[in-house]
C-alpha cells in the first residue's frame, strides 16, 4: 500500500513462530505493503535499523532477552513515528497495560484472525497516508 509520497508502507512482523511470520509477510505483500519478518528480537532490531518500518507487529513473548516489549522500547526511543501493535494472550492484562504505557499504538490478542489484523493495519496505513 503506497503512502502519499508514493512509497510503500513498510511493515515488520515479529513472531517466534516461523509459519506466522511467513504467512503474515506474504499476506501484507499481496495487499501492497512492503513487509519484512523476524523470528527473534535481535533480527527484528537489525531489520528495523535497515528498513525503518512504518508499522511493527510485535509478539510480546519471545525466547531470549529481547522480547516484544524490549523491541517496543527500542522503536519508541529510535523511531517514534513507527506504529507498534502488540500481540499477546487475551488474559494478559498486565502486559497489555505495560505495552500501552510504553507507547504501543494498540494490541491484538491471540488467536488472531487475518480480518482483524487487516482492519487494524488498514486503519494505521490510512493515518500514515494522511501525514
Amino acid at each position: 500500500m503506497a503512502d502519499q509520497n508514493g512509497d510503500e508502507v513498510k511493515i515488520l512482523i515479529l513472531d517466534d513462530e516461523k509459519d506466522i511470520c511467513e504467512f503474515s509477510k506474504e499476506f501484507f505483500i499481496r495487499r501492497g505493503f512492503k513487509a519484512e519478518s523476524a523470528i527473534n528480537g535481535k533480527s527484528a532490531i537489525s531489520i528495523i535499523k535497515k528498513t525503518r518500518p512504518d508499522i511493527a507487529i510485535l509478539d510480546i513473548y519471545l525466547p531470549g532477552k529481547l522480547n516484544g516489549i524490549e523491541v517496543l522500547k527500542f522503536i519508541r526511543k529510535n523511531y517514534p513515528d513507527c506504529y507498534c501493535l502488540m500481540v499477546t494472550k487475551e488474559d494478559d492484562k498486565e502486559m497489555i497495560s505495560k505495552a500501552k504505557g510504553l507507547g504501543a499504538y494498540d494490541y491484538l490478542t491471540k488467536p488472531l484472525t487475518v480480518k482483524e489484523l487487516d482492519e487494524v493495519v488498514g486503519k494505521i496505513a490510512g493515518r500514515i497516508k494522511k501525514k
